[in-house]
């Protein structure tokens, strides 16, 4: 596509700067009566700062004229250096390229790297530079796409077709340079409005910050002291590296800084402010004197030292013009000491406001550094190391090339330096100047990063959020209006471009600015100090702005982007993708495959470390948590994608008064895991013959490390991972990661296991049934034996041959198509194989056998009978004749042929019950095609039949229910099963959660396995797919809390995903089939606006107004769901966070809402064994085979009966005698079910014959006798109705 850059204005800059002068950049400075702010750079009165400089407040400020010199001085300092130096492209990321990875994390740029958006304007800066005199009209516009370099001539007569990877990049490109939608336009705004400050210019601080600035530059000086004096006299001294030892014996003085050295810097001061939690930052930068310094005093920790003795004098010296504040250390990041946060106290309201009190949300933050040329340049650079071992003294000598560079120190004090500062001003206030969107594309970059948790507690500084923005501009190529970002939506399109950079990024290569200046360090010495680090260094070529930020931090910030760059990729509307990136809230529980939490004690901060490590840091925590990371990176390796260690957030020192040290110290680990490779049971190591890289093996991994010999002969250094439990819950893969975490903290760190808390795991006993019970009931524990669902599939395997394979039948069966939820991995228990010997004596709390529902296609024929009722016959027939054919083979204990007797004549009323030798239960049903057809014929010629058990349900309904949509249900959830293989863990979750809250008999299986689908596939998600059962989990009852049933459908890709990530983008629902969608979904609500029925109404693509599953959903039922679901996520993200999760709490279920309550006898519940908390005498009986007794042989009586649920029976019994009286509500296994009465049926009415349940007379008045409902009687007739079942009913207060 054409590019909408143009190479004119970078042209013509060029060609100035080879013909303008230099002209030096003034310093940053501003007058008494001038501004604070990036405004003050446009005063064009550039006289007066020279006249006047004893007044001058070295503010934000520069002047028009230095400002458009500027320009032209970068352009020519750029020009200069590349006819140097080959490094054209104005912002390099390790000399190459940017690489922009897609959603799949495949590169969305490759084989088009040569000609990206950026590359372009580096080749218009080639031919300048070399020489060019093409004027701005002259120069055509970039092209889009150039001609892929032929590396074969004969080979390249047609061009490749594009890749998935390479149309997805056009897509992205395309999206970035399309204009918005108002509204979308409208709610940008809303967000980045809240989030901006007043502006310098205009902000009442103005006469604060002159007072102040008049204040502080003419104290008076204070006699020499040290640190541990000031402690003595009461003050607080916040800790520092050195401060224990004889730095804090140090005296030192005070003086008063100089005007031009006190200045307003940070992001507020050029524009960039952001308010977090309604605060915002001003920063104040203090330089010591120089008389102050030593030319030593750059090695650590002498600035240090120096820098909060000066902050603690300057504290107790503050003007009374600010007002009541509140006075606060705040740590900076890395080494840089600490920084004195002024806030305004609360005041009444009726007190006037003054001072700081004046700016609402306005924090001044002073912070101490040191002035221009205060140390040596060359001893700063990142290959110096400015730490020297603690156990050296004066008097030896140390050779600093023998010591481990300290880049991070380095840096550090490079950060606390006035001339940086004032340069990375001055660089931010010409983007703001240059590129309209600038400021207000931070504010949208960082509002995005907040919600993913990227702050300070993970080593992100303020600027931090800038310096990704401005990376992605093309910085003085046009002026004002020519911005690619603004011209596209403003903000928005620089965003977008912002995160689809942050997602293409290679830190540890590198990542360099255009260097301006001379001072610039070279990019080896970057490259070797931060080897294996991100590196991503300053426009001033001097510090890696990304120091201190871990590798893997980075990494998860790249996943996250990529994530949002999936997306926008989507096809849905503007909307849902704003809402998915800025709105909707990021849960931990939701946004983590797997969360641990790892207790440390402060104890183990003494612990000494290795000197490449400690020496370049000033605290032993940041030293720990950094040798954590290393460890936790190599210990997981291609188990994690990636990966977030977060540490406790920055704690302030308040000046006045005390604060207590913890004990502990609580780090957080979330991780993103690969579905496959987490579960991996070995790590392969070096072979036995690379002695050196074995020695390394086995001192990393310990004692887990272990030579063996695998089948292709390799004998390889290994680490085996043993996964059998004590539980009975057979090898848990899902927790090998947390094995990994707990072996290596320990070994290496020294952190016991017990401190190391795992999520992983924590439910999978809530889907398995007691151990006990298993291995009694079952031939083959299934959980046990790890065998899953492969069991019962491959008994359906074994039986769907034999089926094939039966001879004697007047058509033969052609094929077998599974359509069961424990066939397609969805049932909440492991079908396990039955112990069927001597199966009369199990307790009959464990005598229920589930049935898999199977579907058998006959040959074809013309002989089949033309009326439906005859078709049923038949069907019977050949049922009879299988059901002969299986009896005579020896894997078929039993195979009974079954009538409904409740099924209308013309329904399909038959099936075939086997009983396998294998312990596994099926029914077979005969599908015949042209069955469809004569339902749809008797519809048309008779109307709508509603006679039966069902009033909404016709023929034709319960005909496509079973045979079309029941089928093609059970395929798309098995291909879903197979691309996402935690599906089927999250959906037996649900699943459990919907039974346990004694929901799951309203709702339809498929409905639910349908929602849960809608998770792994949801185009608006900020999460990918989630890669374990409990992340599911907690997304579907964020759905179910969220989802507005009420007002819209929810529509599922569930037939056409597979297509959509095949080719590597979001599945989204077509188009037309969403706009059907919610046109039936309309036409429904106006239909029924009391939600008599469809109160959920789930479309997919073959059923667009979901009335398949969606019949029998009701407004009670499914308003219970979404206040359960709020509470158990509420529960769910609380614990995982905070520690102490009761997963028991999560399926416990409140009784107290229901109006009456019926108590089962657990003993004849035959489901009670898959109970949440089965009764133990209830599993048990004296002469049962639970109680110790010897099985004897099966004697195929009849008292096996399959998925015989007298519960479910006796409530269907129930409903049926009371339908407009009550609702019941049960689990099952449980004894207790739950019932309601149906407000209308409790008001009183008059008395008439028939009102269909018992009645009796209320009140006394004159008119018509009225009666209501007698609720002690029917409680009484349903403990007559479950006489043997029922132990008693009781009413509840409400």
């Amino acid at each position: 596509m054409p590019s909408k850059r143009s190479a004119a204005p970078l042209a013509t800059k060029a060609k100035k700067a080879k013909t303008a002068a230099p002209v030096k950049l003034p310093s940053p400075s501003l007058d008494s009566d001038e501004e604070f702010g990036s405004e003050a750079f446009d005063d064009e009165d550039d006289d007066e700062e020279d006249e006047d400089d004893e007044d001058e407040f070295a503010g934000v400020a520069a002047h028009g004229k230095g400002k458009e010199r500027a320009v032209e001085n970068d352009s020519e300092e750029g020009s200069e250096e590349d006819e140097d130096d080959s490094e054209v492209n104005e912002f390099e990321q390790s000399d190459d390229d940017d690489d922009m990875i897609g959603d799949d994390g495949e590169d969305l740029m490759q084989g088009l790297d040569d000609y990206s958006e950026e590359d372009d304007d580096d080749d218009e800066e080639d031919s300048d530079d070399d020489g060019s005199d093409e004027g701005a009209s002259a120069a055509p516009a970039a092209p889009a796409l150039k001609p892929l370099k032929k590396a074969n001539v004969r080979n390249s007569r047609a061009a490749p077709a594009l890749t998935p990877a390479e149309l997805r990049a056009l897509a992205f490109a395309e999206l970035t340079a399309s204009p918005i939608s108002t509204l979308l336009s409208t709610e940008v705004a809303s967000i980045v409005g809240p989030l901006t400050p007043p502006a310098p210019a205009t902000s009442p601080l103005q006469p604060l910050l002159k007072s102040l600035h008049a204040h502080l530059t003419s104290l008076s000086p204070l006699k020499p002291t040290s640190l541990k004096t000031l402690k003595k006299r009461g003050e607080v001294v916040p800790h520092v590296e050195g401060l224990d030892g004889k730095w804090g014996d140090m005296e030192l003085a005070w003086e008063k800084p100089k005007p031009e050295e006190v200045r307003i810097v940070g992001k507020w001061a050029w524009g960039g402010g952001v308010k977090v939690k309604g605060e915002y930052f001003v920063d104040m930068a203090v330089s010591m004197p120089s008389t102050l310094l030593q030319p030593k005093d750059y090695m650590a920790p002498r600035f240090l030292i120096k820098s909060t003795h000066y902050l603690v004098s300057l504290s107790s010296r503050l003007p009374g013009e600010l007002g009541p504040v509140t006075l606060s250390y705040a740590p900076l990041p890395g080494s840089q000491g600490w920084a004195l946060e002024v806030r305004s106290s609360p005041s009444p309201s009726a007190t006037e406001k003054v001072g700081l009190s004046k700016t609402k949300g306005a924090v001044l933050r002073i912070r101490v550094v040191w002035p221009t040329d205060a140390f040596a340049h060359a001893k700063l650079s990142p290959t110096s190391n400015i730490s020297r071992p603690t156990s050296t003294t004066s008097d030896t000598q140390v050779d600093p090339a023998s010591l481990p560079p300290t880049p991070l120190r380095s840096s550090s004090l490079h950060f606390s330096s006035l001339s940086l500062l004032t340069s990375h001003l001055k660089f931010h206030h010409t983007l703001v100047s240059t590129h309209s969107s600038y400021a207000s594309a931070i504010r949208l970059l960082q509002a995005w990063a907040t919600r993913r948790s990227f702050g300070a507690s993970l080593g992100f500084t303020d600027e931090w959020w800038a310096w990704c923005v401005a990376r992605t501009l093309n910085w003085g190529t046009s002026s004002g209006g020519g911005d690619t970002a603004a011209a596209g939506g403003a903000a928005w399109a620089s965003w977008r471009k912002s995160v689809e950079w942050l997602a293409g990024v290679n830190w540890t290569e590198g990542v360099w600015f255009r260097v301006e200046g001379d001072k610039a360090y070279p990019k080896d010495d970057f490259r070797k100090a931060f080897a294996g680090k991100p590196i991503f260094v300053d426009p001033t070529g001097t510090v890696n702005l990304a120091a201190g930020i871990d590798l893997a931090t980075l990494e998860m910030l790249k996943q996250d982007a990529q994530t949002t760059i999936a997306l926008l990729l989507s096809t849905i509307d503007d909307e849902r993708k704003l809402d998915g990136c800025f709105f909707r809230e990021i849960r931990t529980s939701e946004r983590f495959d797997n969360f641990v939490r790892i207790t440390i004690p402060t104890t183990l901060l003494a612990s000494p470390r290795p000197a490449s490590v400690s020496a370049d840091h000033s605290s032993p925590f940041d030293a720990l948590v950094s040798s954590l990371s290393s460890t936790i990176t190599r210990a997981l390796g291609n188990r994690a994608k990636a990966f977030q260690l977060t540490t406790p957030p920055p704690l302030s020192v308040a000046v006045k008064g005390a604060t207590a040290e913890p004990s502990t110290i609580l780090l957080t680990l979330g991780l993103l895991l690969d579905p496959t490779q987490s579960m991996r049971i070995v790590d392969q190591g070096p072979s036995a013959e690379q002695e050196s890289a074995c020695a390394e093996f086995r001192a990393f991994w310990g004692s887990k490390s272990e030579l063996r010999r695998f089948k292709d002969g390799a004998i390889l250094e290994s680490v085996v991972w043993e996964t059998e439990q004590q539980d009975g819950l057979g090898p848990q893969r899902n927790k090998i990661v947390g094995h990994i975490l707990k072996h290596i903290l320990e070994s290496r760190h020294g952190i016991p296991a017990d401190n190391v808390d795992v999520f992983a795991g924590a439910m999978d006993h809530v889907i398995v049934e007691p151990e006990g019970v298993r291995r009694a009931i079952f031939l083959e524990d299934s959980v046990a034996k790890a065998k899953g669902f492969s069991n019962v599939i491959g008994a359906f395997d074994v039986l769907s041959k034999e089926l094939k394979d039966l001879e004697g039948l007047p058509l033969g069966v052609s094929a077998v198509q599974p359509s069961s939820p424990g066939l397609r991995y969805s049932t909440i228990f492991t079908p396990s194989p039955r112990r069927l010997k001597q199966f009369e004596r199990f307790p009959a709390s464990t005598k229920f056998i589930d049935v898999h529902d199977i579907i058998l296609t006959l040959e074809g024929s013309g002989r089949w009978p033309e009326d439906l009722e005859g078709v049923q016959k038949i069907k019977a027939a050949f049922l009879s004749r299988i059901a002969e054919g299986l009896s005579k083979l020896h894997t078929i204990v039993s195979a009974q042929v079954v009538f409904e007797l409740d099924a209308r004549p013309i329904d399909d009323n038959v099936s075939l019950e086997i009983l396998t030798a294998t312990g596994y239960a099926f029914r077979a049903r005969i599908y015949y095609e042209r069955s469809l057809l004569l339902h749809q014929e008797r519809e048309e010629q008779l109307g709508l039949i509603t006679e039966g058990p069902s009033a909404t349900t016709t023929p034709l309904d319960v005909f496509e229910e079973r045979f079309v949509h029941a089928p093609r249900h059970h395929a798309a959830i098995a291909t879903l099963q197979h691309h996402f293989i935690s599906y089927s863990p999250t959906v037996r979750l649900v699943k459990r959660w919907f039974s346990a809250q004694m929901l799951l008999s309203h709702f339809p299986a498929e409905l639910i396995e349908i929602i849960t689908a809608s998770v792994f596939i949801d185009p608006s998600s900020p999460y990918e797919a989630p890669n374990s059962g409990p992340t599911g989990f907690a997304r579907v009852m964020e759905k179910l809390s969220s989802w507005k049933w009420r007002d819209a459908p929810l529509c599922v890709p569930l037939y056409t995903f597979s297509t959509a990530t095949t080719s590597g983008r979001r599945p989204a629902f077509p188009t037309a089939a969403g706009e059907e969608a919610v046109a039936a979904f309309e036409g429904q609500r106006r239909a029924d606006p009391g939600l008599n029925e469809f109160a959920w109404i789930v479309a997919t693509e073959e059923d667009t107004e979901g009335r398949v599953w969606g019949r029998k959903t009701e407004k009670v039922t499914a308003g219970r769901v979404k206040a359960l679901a709020k509470a158990t996520l509420k529960a769910l993200d609380e614990g995982v966070r905070n520690g102490g999760l009761q997963v028991e709490q999560l399926f416990a279920t409140p009784l107290d809402g229901y109006s009456f309550l019926i108590h089962l006898d657990p003993a004849v519940v035959p489901r009670h064994f898959q109970a949440l908390n089965p009764v133990a005498k209830a599993l048990t009986s004296s002469s049962s085979i639970l109680s110790g007794t010897t099985p004897g042989q099966f004697d195929n009586d009849e008292t096996v009966r399959l998925g015989w649920d007298p519960v479910a029976e006796f409530i269907a019994t129930i409903e049926r005698l009371y339908p407009s009286v009550l609702v019941l509500f049960h689990a099952e296994g449980s004894q207790v079910i739950g019932g309601i009465w149906n407000p209308s049926a409790e008001s009183s009415r008059p008395w008439k014959i028939g009102h269909g349940f018992p009645c009796e007379p209320v009140g006394a008045g004159e008119g018509k006798a009225k009666v209501q409902l007698n609720k002690a009687v029917v409680l009484k007739e349903i403990e007559r109705i479950g006489k043997g079942l029922v132990v008693k009913t009781e009413g509840q207060k409400q």
